[in-house]
């Protein structure tokens, strides 16, 4: 992790949820209908040349009446879908867009942020279930609606028998559909729920793999995920079973209808059933006409069964790309509407605080003011759970105080688990204490300036993730920098040989084959390359290092830290040695500091507060 150039807070943030929008435009309608017409022009040529009633001229007028509303309905259909598939597109990639921005706002403290692999499989794999949800059954849903009306009206004045045998056959389609949807629904969400789980699985196992080879966990391993594997491929077979049903359920009452539809016309032209026609008996071109709209009739509910999986799909994952973004843990800047709208009214305070913003170019102090932060029960919201040790007390910190002075290096010195990699968090804006005041220069930090604050920090973990590419796009992570920034970074964190050694060739995903040193190395560059930031934050860079590429490194964070604030946490004495001051944390309080050159201890005057 690098430069704390967060995504700024927006005034109104967007939901994931995707509208129906103008897919299920009334324009879907107008190609459908334009069958009637088609549908009289054949009954009018075919009626009329049987009983001899149409001349060849109005026969070949006809013919071409109907030729040009074939090209008219083929040219708005294919305009209408090629509309909609854009639009659905466009929709999907916004929901992608979204869902990214949301996750991007989640503290890395939160415990209930989504599994990159879930996360990675839900916006990638499951968006694309929207796509047909919006091109294929919102359009779907709208024709069911009115063409089966435009057919009715246009059978009405012919015949009410036939009329009334669409109308009674029609409503059984949408209820046994619903009947069905109801399980669909269930059944999809739970498919893409086992979906997101094993690709969470898979990825947690992938990176972990040289652990569970090394104890010799692979047998049990590969049992695991062929078990979710068998699961999951039963969740696909249920919902594919449901899937035929619904188009068996369709297939069944739309012949029963057309059929009741035919019969009827047939013994209505032979006599035998002489009523239904408003007291006359049907021509041939009206029944020719009858029946040429009765398939059409049902063509919509045709498409709708069609589609009705897609449906259950499109919802499910829509509610799944929600899920993942529902109730975060936000850092400080991230804000609801209701807090939006009281920074709004109080606009001119932070106006007023440009100047002092602009002032922390220059390498600023930092101060904790009776800070206090407490885990949560785990039952508890998740926006206020941070991520713990097992075994840590319920408070994390009780009243704690620390001032950092400008262009100050000061190491902070803690057991495992005893806050250090939180006190960070807080600096930079990542955890909202419970109560006390963080100050970066002389401005507090709140929900109004945070954003600006985090573009002067920069970031530098144990544990930089490399992505597969090259060196300088490791770097410069796709912020756009001067060859002269990206010449200071490489020169003051001693990668030119690295550098002009992979200019050419990917590192690997996760930094294969590249030593501790030239990741640690690699992460002070990304920071340095960013000239705005002036406090950096290290979390324990010599880690798990040997004693001398931690002497190398910590030579290199020394000179990288000239002009700037710099808080590092570790265990590493060595570095301690370096650093202007040491404090160490003692049950969640600072206890004790040392200067550098000065081998007293000065104890606070404070009591350290109870774990």
């Amino acid at each position: 992790m690098t430069t704390l150039k967060r995504a700024k807070p927006r005034r109104s943030r967007q939901a994931v949820t995707i509208e129906d929008g103008k897919a299920g435009s009334l324009l879907h309608i107008v190609g459908p209908s334009i069958w009637i017409g088609q549908a009289a022009c054949l009954a009018l040529v075919a009626g009329g040349l049987a009983e001899e009633t149409l001349s060849h001229t109005d026969a070949i007028l006809l013919i071409s009446g109907f030729l040009a509303l074939s090209v008219v309905r083929s040219v708005l259909e294919n305009g209408i879908i090629l509309r909609t598939i854009r639009q659905a597109a466009r929709s999907v990639t916004a929901a992608r867009i979204n869902a990214v921005r949301e996750i991007g706002q989640l503290s890395p403290f939160d415990r209930n942020r989504p599994a990159a692999g879930g996360f990675a499989s839900t916006v990638t794999e499951q968006a694309g279930n929207i796509l047909p949800y919006r091109a294929r059954f919102l359009p779907a849903r709208t024709k069911s609606l009115w063409v089966p009306i435009a057919i009715l009206i246009a059978i009405t004045p012919i015949s009410w028998v036939a009329a009334l045998i669409l109308l009674l056959s029609a409503p059984m389609i949408p209820l046994f559909m619903v009947l069905v949807g109801l399980k669909a629904r269930s059944i999809s969400q739970a498919q893409l729920v086992e979906l997101y789980d094993m690709n969470a699985y898979m990825l947690d196992r992938l990176r972990g793999m040289q652990t569970i080879r090394s104890l010799g966990a692979v047998e049990a391993t590969s049992a695991t995920v062929l078990e979710r594997a068998r699961n999951l491929q039963r969740r696909i077979m249920a919902v594919l079973k449901v899937a035929f049903l619904s188009s068996a359920v369709l297939e069944l009452f739309s012949a029963l209808g057309v059929a009741l539809v035919a019969v009827y016309v047939g013994f209505h032209l032979l006599g035998d059933l002489p009523f239904g026609a408003w007291g006359q008996k049907m021509s041939l071109t009206q029944a020719l006409f009858v029946l040429l709209l009765s398939p059409a009739f049902y063509e919509p509910l045709r498409e709708l069964a069609a589609a009705w999986h897609d449906r259950a799909s499109g919802q499910a994952a829509i509610a799944q790309l929600e899920s993942l973004c529902r109730s975060p843990l936000h850092g400080v800047g991230e804000f609801s509407r209701k807090e939006d709208q009281e920074i709004d009214r109080d606009s001119a305070n932070v106006e007023q605080t440009t100047h002092e913003l602009q002032q922390l170019s220059v390498a600023p102090s930092v101060e904790l003011r009776d800070v206090t932060l407490s885990y949560r029960h785990p039952n508890s919201p998740a926006h206020t759970q941070i991520t713990s040790h097992p075994g840590a007390g319920s408070h994390v910190f009780d009243g704690l105080n620390l001032k950092v002075m400008p262009g100050e290096h000061i190491a902070i010195m803690a057991p495992s688990g005893g806050g250090k990699s939180t006190l960070l968090g807080l600096i930079a804006g990542l955890i909202k204490p419970d109560s006390g005041e963080i100050k970066i220069g002389t401005v507090s930090m709140s929900d109004a300036n945070a954003h600006s604050l985090r573009t002067k920090m920069a970031w530098i973990g144990q544990k930089p993730h490399i992505f597969k590419g090259s060196a300088t796009r490791n770097i410069t992570l796709g912020r756009r920098l001067s060859p002269e920034e990206l010449d200071h970074a490489v020169a003051h964190a001693d990668l030119q040989s690295f550098t002009l050694d992979r200019s050419r060739a990917d590192l690997a995903e996760g930094g294969a084959g590249m030593s501790g040193g030239e990741l640690v190395r690699l992460s002070i560059a990304r920071a340095l390359a960013d000239q705005h930031a002036s406090l950096l934050l290290v979390d324990e860079p010599t880690a798990h290092l040997d004693a001398g590429t931690a002497r190398n490194v910590s030579e290199h964070l020394f000179n990288a830290a000239h002009g700037k604030t710099m808080i590092v946490v570790t265990h590493d004495p060595m570095l301690c040695a370096r650093a202007d001051r040491t404090v160490r944390l003692r049950a969640h309080a600072i206890t004790e500091i040392r200067l550098r050159n000065n081998h007293h201890r000065i104890r606070l005057e404070e009591e350290a507060s109870p774990c």
